[in-house]
């Protein structure tokens, strides 16, 4: 596993597969392992990276040290449940930083997101940034969390594994398949729409 120098000296271990555009996964309580089995596919369609828990300074800050380490200008950043509030926070500190965000309820043990602060309540409106939530299932416990913040979030899509099959006839059956699938779609989706955006500003 590589191990990468922040400017502070620590040192970090992350995994790295795919090329293309980079997509970052933030870690959970269970740091790398539980992106392990959904990165080789994700890496078929971009630069997937993932890093380790690092509990020594904030999460906002680690990540930043991280792409500023890597020279990583713009990426697409997903986060696990437990990481839904340091992954607003950056997005709403960093937002040229980042391209769409992923806020994903991953497969496997049930977790709910944590309650967000008054502050950052209060400045989700000002997030423009994409975001893409994605939950496991209807009876999720992060449900309040993402129904509050598809309402205040301004370009905020939401969807739900197991209610899909009949909107979406060609994804995979088993849910652990289906979760790398429908975050592929989105990132797929955003890079149409980016590249689109790009080729008509070179008509201006």
């Amino acid at each position: 596993m590589p191990r990468l120098q922040l400017p502070d000296g620590s040192l970090i271990s992350y995994e790295s597969t795919g090329d293309g555009f980079p997509l970052i996964l933030l870690p959970g309580p269970e740091g790398i392992a539980a992106w392990l089995p959904h990165m080789p596919l994700l890496g078929e369609l971009c630069h997937v990276m993932a890093y380790d828990f690092y509990q020594s300074q904030p999460a906002t800050e680690y990540l930043s040290a991280f792409l500023d380490t890597l020279r990583l200008e713009r990426v697409y950043l997903a986060s696990p449940v437990p990481a839904w509030i340091p992954a607003l926070q950056f997005a709403r500190h960093r937002p040229k930083a980042l391209e769409a965000l992923l806020l994903v309820d991953l497969p496997g043990p049930a977790a709910e997101a944590p309650p967000l602060d008054f502050t950052l309540a209060t400045h989700l409106s000002s997030l423009t940034l994409p975001t893409f939530i994605l939950l496991a299932h209807e009876a999720s416990p992060s449900r309040a969390a993402t129904d509050f913040l598809s309402t205040h979030l301004p370009h905020c899509r939401t969807l739900t594994m197991g209610r899909l099959d009949q909107d979406q006839p060609d994804l995979p059956k088993e849910p652990h398949r289906q979760f790398p699938h429908l975050m592929m779609r989105f990132l797929l989706d955003r890079e149409r729409h980016r590249n689109l955006v790009r080729g008509a500003s070179f008509l201006l």
